[in-house]
C-alpha cells in the first residue's frame, strides 16, 4: 500500500504541479491525505491519479481546501481502472473565491468499479468552480456523488456530464447546489446515452438547478427543494452566526454575535521601506517588477503583482479616496493623513 500524507500545505502564493500518483497499480492500496490546504493565492495542479490501476483501492481525502483566490485543476482521477474502489472524500471545501476545475473522474472504468466523491466545493465563498465528466463510459460500476456546492455562498459553477454512455452499472448523485445564497449553476447532463440495465437515481437539488439532457428512461428525480418554501429555522441553519444583522440592532450598548473574522491564512507581512520605496511598481515596468520578485509566466505570483497593480492603478469610484501603498509605513501615513 502506498500512503502520501501531505503535499505543499500551508503556502502563500503557490505554485505547485503533482503529475502521476499511483498509475498502473496492481492490487493494494494508496491514499492521498492532504494537497495544498491552507494555501492563500494557489496555482495548483494534480494531472494523473490511479491511471490504469487494476483491483487497487485508493483514496484522496483533501485537495486544495481552505485556500484563498487563486486557480486549482485536477486533470483525471481513477481513468481505465478495472475493478477496485475510488474515493475522493474532500476537493475546495471552505475555499475563497477559487477557480477551480475537475476534468474526469472514473472515465472508461470497467469490471464493476466503485467510486465514490463525496464533497466538492462545500461551504466556498464565490466559487467558480467546472466538473467535466464522472463516470463516463463506465461498464459494470457503481458511481455516487454525494455533494456539489453545497452551503456555497453564489458564484458560477457547472457540472458537464455524469455517468454518460455507461452501460448496466448504477449512478445516485445526493445533493447538488443546496445552498441559501444561490449562484449560476448548470448541470448538463446525466445519465446521457447510457445503456443496459443502468439504474440512475438523483435525490435533491436546489433553487434555479437546471438540466440540459438527461436519461429519461432511467432516472428517477427524488426531490426539487424550492427553498424559498421552507421555514425560515430550515434556511438560517445554514447562515454563521453574526454575518447578517438589521440595521435596528445597530444601538449602543447592544451585544452583537461576530462571525469567524480570523485569518487562517500563512503570516504575509509588508516589505520594508527601504526596499518597497525603490520598486518600480507601475504596469509598464512589470517585466523589472516580475524580474525582481522572480515571477515565472502564467505563474501566481505573476497573477497576483498584475491584480495588484491593477486594483493600484484604476481610477477612484465616487466618493472613494485611495492610494497604493506598499509598506506598513505608508499604510499607517494614509490612514492618519
Amino acid at each position: 500500500g502506498g500512503e502520501f500524507n501531505s503535499y505543499a500545505e500551508n503556502g502563500n502564493v503557490a505554485n505547485t504541479n503533482f503529475t502521476s500518483y499511483g498509475s498502473g497499480s496492481t492490487s493494494g492500496t494508496g491514499e492521498f491525505k492532504s494537497y495544498d490546504k491552507l494555501v492563500n493565492v494557489p496555482n495548483l495542479g494534480f494531472t494523473t491519479y490511479d491511471s490504469a490501476a487494476n483491483n487497487h483501492k485508493l483514496s484522496f481525502s483533501s485537495y486544495g481546501n481552505e485556500t484563498n483566490s487563486g486557480s486549482q485543476s485536477f486533470n483525471s482521477y481513477g481513468k481505465r481502472v478495472r475493478s477496485g474502489n475510488s474515493d475522493f472524500i474532500n476537493y475546495a471545501a471552505d475555499s475563497n473565491i477559487l477557480q477551480s476545475t475537475f476534468t474526469g473522474y472514473g472515465e472508461l472504468g470497467t469490471g464493476a468499479a466503485n467510486d465514490s466523491f463525496r464533497s466538492y466545493s462545500f461551504n466556498g465563498n464565490n466559487p467558480r468552480s467546472s466538473f467535466k465528466t464522472y463516470g463516463a463510459a463506465s461498464v459494470s460500476g457503481t458511481d455516487t456523488f454525494v455533494s456539489y456546492r453545497n452551503r456555497a455562498n453564489v458564484g458560477d459553477d457547472s457540472f458537464q456530464s455524469y455517468g454518460s454512455k455507461s452501460k448496466s452499472g448504477a449512478a445516485s448523485f445526493t445533493n447538488y447546489g443546496q445552498s441559501f445564497n444561490e449562484g449560476n449553476d448548470t448541470f448538463t447532463e446525466y445519465g446521457k446515452g447510457a445503456s443496459g440495465k443502468t439504474a440512475f437515481g438523483f435525490k435533491t437539488y436546489g433553487l434555479g438547478r437546471a438540466f440540459k439532457g438527461y436519461n429519461k428512461n432511467g432516472v428517477s428525480f427524488s426531490a426539487y427543494n424550492n427553498f424559498s418554501t421552507l421555514s425560515g429555522k430550515m434556511v438560517n441553519k445554514f447562515i454563521e452566526p453574526g454575518k447578517f444583522f438589521r440595521e435596528s440592532i445597530l444601538k449602543e450598548g447592544n451585544v452583537m454575535v461576530m462571525p469567524d473574522i480570523r485569518d487562517k491564512m500563512p503570516s504575509r507581512t509588508f516589505l520594508p521601506l527601504s526596499i518597497s520605496s525603490k520598486l518600480p511598481f507601475s504596469s509598464s515596468s512589470l517585466d523589472d517588477i516580475k524580474e525582481t520578485f522572480h515571477a515565472r509566466e502564467g505563474s501566481a505570483t505573476e497573477r497576483v503583482i498584475i491584480n495588484a497593480l491593477g486594483e493600484c492603478e484604476r481610477a477612484p469610484s465616487v466618493g472613494e479616496t485611495k492610494r497604493c501603498v506598499g509598506s506598513a509605513e505608508g499604510m499607517i501615513e494614509f490612514a492618519v493623513s
